[in-house]
């Protein structure tokens, strides 16, 4: 079937431009390059329609099994670069083969007309070289899209075949096919008569699509942009450091005299070295430093003392330092005011910090204090140096096989031991949590003589207690008594039982001064008893006496 479908395609339309020669299969050409030169889509003109390739190379080329592939417009395609294209719809897109044997002469042309393109409707068509003879992978050798609604182009498609029209490669001084990988600016947007089987004439290509007339070199001091084919002026080298070169580290106060010492670092974030042409450095608003020629290895760094260039930066206050270009300002950073000596601004992971490690040319470090004297050491509570406590480990007695030194003491204290590996205690001890020793069990409740049946043990005073009976089967009090609500017994009722009086109880508020009133009564009168015992102690004795006497005479007498 494809030997029938070869023979049909080489009938109907293939034809060699010049005399047979010796062929060299594609495959043994180093790089053959084969292009789509020319491209007519409908028309009176015969022949009607056609594709024109032409081999670039110095060699005859052998396309035999080459596929030239015709997509429809607005055809959805997942990816032009798969082979082949693939649609929905069979009819989308159309395929012719080259026979075998087919051969295109060096610098010449070989047409194809079989295709049956759309007339007037926008297309795209393309050579690949597939895989085989070998090759281990299929290769696209050239694709043209023209019209608006194009699917698979390079780039930019060309513009819109008319009927009975062409479009055409555009061909060098040297006469080689322009192919910079842009439909657009590869071909002529002039549309021409068509030429099939014409080896093209040298025509004079146009580089700047956007400057008028024909450019056949890239104006000086500008730059080709493949993509529109327009010429454009470069950009500044400065510019294009956006995002690659940053400031990294600053030193504002060094040490004694800041002459010579203080600097500006800068990283370069890329893989590639970058020059500082065009860039200026800027303190605040001072006159920006040219950095021309100046040089950042790929992910390297660049240090500038105050001594390399004539810059000052501010200790007492905050400043702000620049990366600058012509047009932008690539980076800048303030650093804060009054930073200690030696201490520097540094980046690291993206944070700006203050660090008393300055590394001018290496990575950053940041150190939050300065290193302590010999002999001293950081403590790590308040931050302030401090002797470093030496132990004499030679005068200390060594602790015991159950003990360890506290470091912070040097005495020997014991190792606190598991409580799964402790002695068990005896049966009629418990274990202190807090000491884990054995204590004795206190059995108070073994040595207390038992209760009787009619009474109860009180909790708090473990002695025993009347059990209180029911109010129902208590004694009744008698007629002068009352129940003691809180001991249930009879008790004599008290004076406010007694019958209330007509009138109400006036109260009666002792005050300081009759409190002072009776005691002074009370010590005179003990004062005049006292007196008049002394005055009258012989009376009184004698008196004393005679009573007696009588009362033991009378008892006598009895």
């Amino acid at each position: 079937m494809r030997k029938t479908l070869a023979c049909f395609a080489f009938i109907l339309g293939i034809v060699i431009t010049s005399a047979p020669v010796k062929a060299i299969d594609g495959s043994t050409v180093s790089n053959p390059k084969i292009v789509i030169s020319e491209v007519k889509v409908g028309g009176g003109l015969e022949p009607k329609e056609f594709v024109e390739f032409y081999n670039v190379s110095n060699q005859p080329v052998d396309v035999g099994g080459w596929v030239v592939e015709y997509l429809k417009a607005d055809v959805v395609i997942s990816d032009c670069s798969l082979f082949p294209w693939v649609s929905n719809l069979s009819s989308d897109v159309k395929t012719v083969e080259f026979a075998a044997g087919t051969v295109i002469e060096p610098r010449g042309t070989i047409m194809i007309n079989n295709l049956i393109m759309n007339d007037s409707k926008s297309g795209s068509i393309r050579l690949v070289q597939p895989a085989g003879d070998g090759m281990t992978q299929d290769r696209l050798h050239d694709n043209v899209g023209w019209g608006a609604s194009a699917t698979c182009f390079e780039t930019q498609s060309v513009s819109l075949i008319p009927q009975s029209q062409s479009i055409k490669r555009k061909f060098s001084l040297d006469g080689y096919p322009i192919d910079s990988d842009n439909n657009k600016n590869d071909f002529s947007d002039i549309l021409e008569m068509p030429t099939p089987n014409i080896t093209p004439a040298v025509q004079q290509a146009d580089l700047c699509l956007n400057i008028d007339g024909v450019q056949s070199e890239v104006p000086p001091g500008m730059g080709l942009d493949n993509a529109s084919g327009e010429c454009i002026a470069p950009q500044p080298v400065c510019d294009q450091l956006m995002n690659k070169v940053k400031i990294s580290e600053i030193l504002p106060n060094a040490t004694g005299s800041d002459e010579g010492k203080e600097f500006i670092e800068f990283i370069n974030q890329s893989d590639l070295a970058v020059r500082l042409d065009g860039c200026r450095l800027q303190i605040d608003n001072k006159t920006p430093i040219s950095l021309d020629s100046l040089e950042i290895k790929p992910n390297g760094f660049l240090s500038i003392f105050n001594k390399e260039l004539s810059f000052s930066l501010t200790n007492s206050s905050a400043s702000r330092v620049f990366l600058l270009s012509e047009n932008l300002e690539i980076d800048s950073i303030e650093y804060p005011a009054n930073l200690p000596d030696d201490k520097s601004y540094a980046l690291l992971d993206g944070m700006w910090q203050e660090t008393y490690k300055a590394t001018p040319g290496e990575t950053n470090v940041i150190q939050e204090y300065l290193p302590c004297p010999d002999g001293q050491e950081r403590n790590p509570s308040t931050g302030r140096c401090v002797a470093q406590a030496v132990a004499s480990n030679s005068n200390l007695v060594a602790c015991d096989a159950n003990q360890y030194r506290n470091p912070e003491t040097n005495r020997c204290k014991l190792i606190e031991v598991d409580s799964s590996s402790l002695i068990p205690c005896a049966d009629n001890q418990y274990r202190n949590p807090d000491t884990n020793r054995c204590r004795t069990i206190s059995s108070v409740a073994s040595i207390l003589k038992p209760c009787d049946q009619n009474q109860y043990r009180n909790p708090l005073t473990n002695r025993c207690r009347m059990i209180s009976s029911a109010s129902t089967t208590l004694i009744p009090c008698k007629q002068n008594q009352e129940r003691n609500p809180i001991t249930n017994r009879c008790r004599i009722k008290s004076a406010s039982a007694a019958a209330k009086a007509p009138f109400g109880v006036e109260p009666v508020i002792e005050t300081g001064k009759g409190f002072v009133g009776w005691w002074a009564l009370g010590g005179v009168g003990g004062l005049a008893v006292g007196y008049a015992g002394w005055e009258w102690r012989r009376e009184v004795s004698s008196a004393i006496k005679r009573v007696s006497s009588l009362l033991g005479g009378k008892g006598l007498g009895q």
